[in-house]
């Protein structure tokens, strides 16, 4: 069979074109038209169906059914240019968050105090859950970094943005394990003085949801399962994530706002650690936000592109 490339290439001559006269038809570049036809790379949908009614060639002789489902996993799941440009702004902001936060983290942490005071009262895991933070934090740079650059040079495909989330929510699980075994030490070792049994559900629900995220990217984006139930998924856990998100920070805004009518200045009402506290709770709550919102934009692009790419194949094969 073959190849677009080739069959685009005959097409085109077909009809007398340059490849300079159907780029500047189709509004790219003949560099972009050349690549097409070496078959590096595949036009978006809309181009492709552009490319039929030009060159007066059915969709079928363009493509087959499986060079079809190379455009949708092949090209980056967000082709706008503007709406690419909204995610590397996105991708810039979540970053930058997550290094505020590390850096002032790190440089505002008193080591020798917290490693004695853990030693003394024989709680390592405080320590084990400061450092797991950071270190966790870290590793979301990195991957956000990658999503990043692949934004900005416009090859963010599936498999690259089912990494980049899967990763992410499986540090995410790791990052919920540590915070729920530090607290629930911390709430056995004191329950002696407390009144009632203390309900860990939130700590193992977390976790549940870093392993459905996980999950869930990787057959949507890399192993293509298209069954209702996996997008879903991974949109309820998103936006359960949002919602938290914003819970967490309404409820902190609060709870300073009382604080602060009560002192009526804010540095009187406010130690600190607790402007710290406010401050992680700020751009946690953005950088969660952003990322979400990313995430459900992604999987209905990538929904969109699939289902479309299914009925123009459903088409040409009819």
């Amino acid at each position: 069979m073959v190849e677009f490339g080739e069959q685009l290439r005959r097409a085109r001559e077909k009809t007398g074109l340059t490849q300079q006269t159907l780029a500047e038809k189709l509004y790219v570049t003949r560099q972009t038209v050349s690549h097409w036809e070496c078959g590096d790379r595949y036009p978006d949908l809309l181009t492709t169906k552009r490319l039929s009614d030009i060159l007066e060639v059915s969709l079928d002789d363009l493509l087959s059914g499986n060079e079809m489902d190379k455009v949708v996993e092949r090209n980056p799941v967000v082709e706008n240019r503007v709406a690419n440009n909204v995610m590397i702004f996105f991708y810039a902001v979540i970053i930058f968050s997550l290094v505020s936060i590390i850096g002032r983290e790190v440089l505002t942490t008193d080591w020798k105090y917290i490693t004695g005071w853990a030693v003394r009262c024989n709680d390592v895991a405080t320590v084990v859950r400061t450092v797991c933070e950071i270190v966790c934090g870290t590793l979301q740079v990195l991957i956000f970094t990658y999503g990043l650059v692949h934004s900005i040079k416009v090859t963010l495909s599936p498999k690259k943005i089912g990494a980049v989330i899967a990763a992410y929510y499986a540090i995410f699980f790791i990052e919920s394990l540590v915070i729920a075994a530090n607290d629930i030490t911390m709430v056995q070792r004191n329950s002696a003085s407390m009144v009632g049994t203390p309900n860990f559900v939130p700590y193992y629900f977390d976790c549940l949801l870093g392993i459905i995220g996980a999950v869930a990217a990787v057959l949507y984006f890399i192993r293509k399962n298209e069954k209702v139930i996996v997008p879903v998924m991974l949109v309820g856990v998103s936006v359960w994530k949002m919602i938290d998100a914003i819970k967490e920070f309404v409820e902190y805004v609060i709870y300073m706002a009382g604080r602060f009518n009560e002192a009526n200045q804010f540095h009187d009402a406010i130690p600190y650690q607790g402007k710290l506290f406010i401050y992680r709770v700020a751009f946690g709550s953005v950088s969660v936000l952003l990322i979400c919102g990313m995430i459900i934009y992604q999987v209905v692009t990538l929904h969109r592109k699939r289902k479309i790419a299914s009925e123009i194949t459903a088409d040409a094969t009819a």
